[in-house]
């Protein structure tokens, strides 16, 4: 393994020919000895002083950080705490290989070298002497005579340390990105960690021997987690086109998966295609359907149901086939995403869901939900409570969907969680309001107080959305906005109902005359039962203090 990377932790202050120490200290010859030796064995070699360390200097905090082998020699008593939190640092990251050496120097007695061996659980401690006429380092950690030499060890040592890490080394940096993710908050950051120290350092001829099946697997769900689809495909290009790593994760499913689904979020011309045509040779290679994973059916209804989004509503054969994988995924494994899916297509499809098929996914909808808790206060995951949400607007019962709404603000989620949600449902009022039009003139009939909460909502999030595209484009205000207002409210029984959110209306009355600019709140009319005042409230603009 010629590109193993070592690094020698130093003092400076002890290094020193003049060093104002009790004992006459060698570290000066030994660091040129452990030099030698690692040339020899062709290991890179850097050295680091522990004093930048301690002063988090970035360079060499990560050199240390990611080198294979850390060589430390603690002989100085003052600065052996340092070396010990340093080395600490490194049994963190799952680096258990580093050497520790110590001078038999007559002032630590055997006692407290196996003190410090035992309490610090060092690993591999070597105890050493130098003969000064001889010029050579003895091993003494072993109470045999004659000592063997220090150099001999420690290039059995190395090369078994070289040989601990060629084996675990994808470990070593699956660990490393775990630990460089809850570091890293900025995408764009972690992407390029990703890229240069992990991607370009194992993605390579002499190391493609000791990248697991395991490693491609979390690359892919990082680069996926950070929504860089791009990099999920150079990823798989790259892993192709070095010969041993292609064979071992060409019949991994999880990976080829992945791969499908870059393809699908990507969607650059012929993505998706390329995309259908992995999923489908993986259906192709599986006996029964129990054998493949349930996200790679419904990936394949995923696809065929943006086909037909992006058709507006037009490619039916997409809507049918669609259907049919989320079918059949429904059916391989009863699943709440699978299951909302298939609902929603089927509603997309006809008005009638009294069907069997579509009134037997309510039932098992319903039931898988209430699994997951006893009320909707009960879910904190936002894709149940988004299904609880779209299988209410579904049937229609507006009143539920609205309280879920409210549970979908309340939990936050990022913005990329509402388009999904509130795409679909645009979807089925697409579909909806073309198969109105198809039909003969009816006399339009008035929503009622629940649909038209259910509307804010929709209008809500999809602001939320729409406010967090980046665009140069100067924006008309609209007529009214919608808004949520938190207030205490009285009842008309005198009750008081603390921190109440209440769906309302914002309207801007801007006048170039005399009359003051006023700040109009309308309450929906499902609300007002909650108050004794006004549902339209005036605010003066020269009041306001501050937004």
């Amino acid at each position: 393994m010629g590109s193993l990377k070592v690094v020698l932790l130093t003092e400076s202050n002890s290094l020193a020919e003049n060093a104002a120490l009790p004992y006459k200290y060698y570290g000066h010859i030994l660091r040129e000895k452990i030099l030698a030796i690692t040339e020899e064995l062709h290991y890179r070699c850097e050295c680091v002083d522990v004093h930048k360390l301690d002063f988090q200097e970035h360079e060499s905090v990560n050199k240390f950080l990611n080198a294979d082998i850390v060589i430390m020699d603690v002989t100085n008593q003052d600065r052996r705490p340092t070396f010990m939190y340093q080395k600490g640092n490194r049994e963190s990251m799952d680096c258990m290989d580093d050497i520790v050496l110590i001078q038999a120097s007559g002032v630590e007695n055997d006692n407290a070298i196996q003190d410090l061996k035992t309490t610090c659980k060092i690993k591999l401690l070597i105890v050493y002497r130098y003969d000064e006429a001889k010029d050579v380092f003895y091993d003494t950690t072993q109470a045999s005579y004659p000592y063997p030499l220090l150099n001999t060890n420690l290039k059995i040592f190395l090369e078994r340390a070289a040989d601990n890490i060629r084996k675990g080394l994808a470990d070593r940096y699956i660990s490393r990105m775990n630990t460089r993710r809850t570091e890293l908050q900025d995408s764009n950051a972690y992407r390029d960690f990703l890229w240069n120290e992990v991607c370009d350092e194992m993605l390579i001829e002499s190391k493609q021997a000791y990248v697991t099946q395991k490693l491609i697997t979390k690359l892919m769900y990082a680069f996926r987690d950070i929504q860089d689809y791009e990099s999920m495909i150079m990823l798989n290009n790259r892993c192709e086109q070095l010969g041993e790593l292609a064979k071992k994760i060409k019949n991994n499913m999880m990976i080829s998966y992945l791969t499908a689904f870059a393809r699908s979020r990507r969607n650059l011309p012929g993505d998706r295609d390329k995309a259908l045509a992995i999923l489908e040779n993986l259906c192709q290679t599986k006996k029964t359907e129990s054998e493949l994973s349930n996200d790679v059916i419904c990936l394949c209804g995923r696809i065929y149901k943006d086909k037909f989004t992006e058709s507006f509503c037009q490619d039916q054969d997409s809507l049918e086939k669609a259907i049919d994988w989320y079918r059949r995924g429904f059916a391989a494994d009863p699943n709440i995403y699978a299951g909302i899916n298939l609902l929603f297509l089927l509603a997309v499809r006809t008005d009638d869901l009294k069907n069997s098929e579509a009134y037997r996914i309510i039932i098992q909808l319903n039931a898988l939900l209430g699994k997951k808790g006893r009320s909707l206060r009960d879910l904190t995951d936002y894709w149940d409570v988004a299904t609880y949400f779209e299988l209410h607007a579904v049937q229609r019962d507006w009143s539920k969907a609205c309280l879920a709404a409210l549970h979908m603000y309340l939990l936050n989620p990022p913005i990329w969680y509402l388009k999904s949600t509130i795409n679909n449902l645009k979807i089925l009022h697409q579909a909806t309001r073309m198969r109105n039009q198809q039909k003969p003139r009816e006399q339009p009939s008035t929503s009622s107080d629940d649909e038209d909460v259910y509307s804010f909502w929709i209008d809500y999030f999809s602001d939320a959305i729409n406010s967090n595209l980046t665009s140069n484009e100067e924006k008309e205000l609209p007529a009214q906005v919608p808004i949520l207002v938190c207030d205490n409210y009285e009842k008309n029984d005198g009750t008081t109902l603390k921190n109440v959110y209440v769906e309302s209306h914002l309207q801007l009355n801007f006048h170039t005359g005399s009359e003051p600019e006023t700040l109009v709140i309308r309450t929906l009319e499902k609300q007002k039962q909650k108050q004794t005042e006004e549902s339209v409230r005036t605010i003066d603009m020269n009041s306001i203090r501050s937004i």
